[in-house]
Order: C-alpha cells, then sequence, then structure tokens
C-alpha cells in the first residue's frame, strides 16, 4: 500500500514502501477484463497475510478450501474483536467420538477489492 502520495509525503507510504507490480497477458482484451484482472491481483498482493491453527468438534461437513469466519480475541478491551476470513487448507477429522478436529487455514485478503 502506497498511501495518497507516497513520493510528495515519504511517511505516508505504509510498511512496505513503494511497490509497484507489473502483469501483463493476451488475454486481458478489454478495460473492464484488465480491472478485473487488476483488482484480483491487488487483493492478493496488499495486507499482510496470516495463518491459524485451531482445534474443534466435529464437523464433518468441512472440507479443504471451505472458507470461515474466525473472531480473533479481544487485543484491548475497548476495541471490538475482529473477524477474520479464511479458507481452510488442511483438515483433520477424527475418527474416534471423543477426538478433536484439527483445521489450518490461512487468511484471504477481502475488502473494498472484492
Amino acid at each position: 500500500y502506497a498511501g495518497p502520495d507516497p513520493f510528495g509525503l515519504p511517511g505516508a507510504a505504509g510498511p512496505f514502501g513503494v511497490v509497484p507490480a507489473y502483469y501483463s497477458s493476451p488475454l486481458l482484451y478489454n478495460a473492464a477484463a484488465a480491472q478485473i484482472a487488476g483488482r484480483t491481483i491487488l487483493a492478493r498482493l496488499t495486507g499482510l497475510g496470516g495463518q491459524l491453527t485451531l482445534s474443534s468438534v466435529r464437523n464433518h461437513a468441512l472440507d479443504v478450501f471451505d472458507p470461515i469466519d474466525a473472531l480473533l480475541p479481544q487485543e484491548r478491551y475497548d476495541i471490538p474483536r475482529a473477524v477474520e476470513h479464511h479458507v481452510i487448507d488442511k483438515i483433520v477429522h477424527p475418527l474416534t467420538v471423543d477426538g478433536a478436529q484439527q483445521i489450518t487455514t490461512r487468511a484471504l485478503r477481502v475488502g473494498e477489492f472484492e
């Protein structure tokens, strides 16, 4: 994320600084296709990625690549708890009645570029 004018205001560049990305494809044949591709690429490149490993009660309806929402712990009492959108990368379904389900996820970067 570069901010409003990273060259005129050096402090507005953000934690990554100014990082241009270039992309070309013969499949982008009009401005609408280029804009959709640009927003998709931008959504993948912006922000920090995150991972989450958790255990939960068994839910055999969940599978790899299913999206889930994670309600994160509250950092301070005066800020509401954050919700992150994740996709399941690995899931282990227990075969015993008393086993806990293990889930490994990665964060999705969603927001204004959807």
